[in-house]
């Protein structure tokens, strides 16, 4: 129930466990009885990446989200390039079996078969421009509504005579005449007047904390800016959220004037310290803790707002992520961290781009430990996904751009990226064809399974051979 699964609600993509999703759905919808093992919902009005029957990935509706009961063997899947899955034994997956795509119990699936994962995802979703502070941080400590006078003075009389909250009512003519309102309380006088959130009468509505002299408040609607998105990359790669600041440690003075750029851009206040940057403005501490970025370097995410957003500002949030855990190794760009989830779903963000990572468990090792301790590494390597993330995300200090520079414009490494199963497909087309494809060597290569085909390589066999045909039929 805790695997991730990719899917899109209402226009809005976003990865999520699939149990708490099915639990949720259920909750809203009800339990139908499916059969004798299953309960669920049937078309539950969701959409899961997947593939169709040619094998080309795109959104699907969902037909049925359903439970049963658990089993008390489960089988674990681990990929090659990282990916795992945990399965109870019936569960079908598709796996590739003599260059065709067939269906298998977990149970009959065995070490070394192939299994289709996506090249790409298409990012069609409707992405949020603004974010709703009011309801955003409804539950937040430390802040307070300003400009909310006039709406109870308007309301003055039937809030008066209302009892909301013993401790503050009686501050109720201060915040009619101007007083900045604890946003838990102006909460219940939304309640009691029955207005939304949205409501255009709130559009002059700001938020803002107590303590600040001379308060940086922020406007109800926040705009999703790529400054924001920015600054959001380089707090998950070295960024730390305490109770009442976020501080990002880096020295590259590049990547300080960036950072400088981005919070001057939002008019989030901001100083120099601790070997980087720390803001202790309450209202941005509070957006990036309510959007789910608070919790120790394990078990940093990527904040699920992320995976609706435009590629332009996915690329953003990417690029300076790269920056602070990433880098140039050898023929790679690979990205360390303690977080496996953070790695995971970064790859799921790559997958936008139609760049493929790779995830494995590696030992780290500071100066001051007394043994290695285990960390997970992204790696991204081939010319094809080099020259993507070179050209549509790439580094922020030139520094790191150089040397990826240094290893993009190459021939490409076939022995990154290549198809298997492909052996009886080849000695099928031997046979009906003959000494009519000769000259096109790897097709007798292939046949003999004595190497892999690369995408590239087999679609230009592939036209080779539809020419050949052609030629035939002329």
């Amino acid at each position: 129930g805790s695997e991730p699964v990719l899917i899109k609600d209402k226009g809005k993509i976003q990865l999520t466990e699939i149990g708490p999703l099915v639990e949720k759905i259920t909750k809203k919808r009800g339990l139908t009885q499916i059969d004798k093992e299953l309960e669920g919902v049937v078309n539950p009005g969701i959409e899961v990446y997947g593939f169709d029957k040619n094998m080309k990935g795109g959104w699907s509706q969902v037909t049925v989200a359903a439970r049963k009961k658990a089993t008390d063997i489960f089988y674990k899947f681990i990929t090659r390039s990282g990916r795992e899955i945990t399965t109870t034994g019936d569960h079908n997956m598709l796996i590739l079996q003599n260059g065709k795509v067939i269906a298998a119990k977990s149970t009959e699936i065995k070490k070394g078969e192939f299994i289709p994962l996506p090249r790409s995802v298409s990012n069609d979703a409707k992405a949020p421009t603004f974010l709703n502070l009011l309801e955003l941080l409804k539950n937040s400590k430390g802040v307070y509504v300003k400009n909310a006078g006039n709406l109870i003075k308007e309301n003055y009389q039937s809030l008066r005579g209302t009892s909301l909250d013993e401790r503050l009512d009686g501050y109720l003519y201060k915040y009619r005449d101007g007083r900045i309102v604890p946003i838990k309380y102006f909460w219940k006088i939304l309640k009691r007047l029955n207005i939304k959130a949205a409501d255009p009468c709130l559009k002059n509505i700001k938020l803002t904390s107590k303590l600040t002299k001379n308060r940086n408040a922020f406007n109800r609607d926040f705009e999703v800016t790529s400054s924001f998105l920015r600054l959001i990359g380089y707090i998950a790669a070295e960024g730390t959220i305490r109770e009442n600041c976020i501080m990002i440690s880096n020295e590259d003075p590049e990547v300080l004037k960036d950072m400088d750029s981005s919070f001057k851009s939002l008019t989030v206040p901001f100083f120099y310290g601790n070997r980087g940057v720390i803001s202790g403005c309450r209202i941005f501490v509070e957006i990036v803790k309510a959007l789910g970025g608070q919790g120790k370097s394990k078990q940093k995410r990527v904040l699920p707002l992320v995976f609706s957003l435009e590629k332009e500002k996915i690329a953003q949030y990417l690029a300076t992520y790269f920056e602070g855990d990433g880098g140039v190794e050898h023929s790679s760009i690979v990205a360390v961290s303690k977080s496996e989830k953070l790695l995971s779903e970064i790859s799921y963000l790559l997958y936008y781009f139609g760049i493929i990572g790779r995830i494995s468990a590696t030992k780290k090792r500071a100066p001051h430990w007394t043994s290695k301790k285990t960390y997970y590494k992204l790696s991204i390597s081939g010319q094809d996904n080099l020259r993507k993330f070179a050209e549509s995300i790439n580094f922020v200090s030139e520094r790191k751009k150089r040397k990826l520079s240094k290893i993009t414009g190459k021939e490409g490494n076939t022995n990154v990226d290549l198809i298997p199963e492909v052996s009886s497909i080849f000695k099928e087309i031997q046979q009906l064809f003959g000494f009519q494809l000769h000259h096109i060597s790897e097709i007798s290569n292939w046949a003999g399974n004595k190497r892999l085909p690369s995408p590239q390589s087999l679609q230009k066999t592939v036209n080779q051979i539809e020419e050949r045909i052609q030629h035939f039929k002329d």
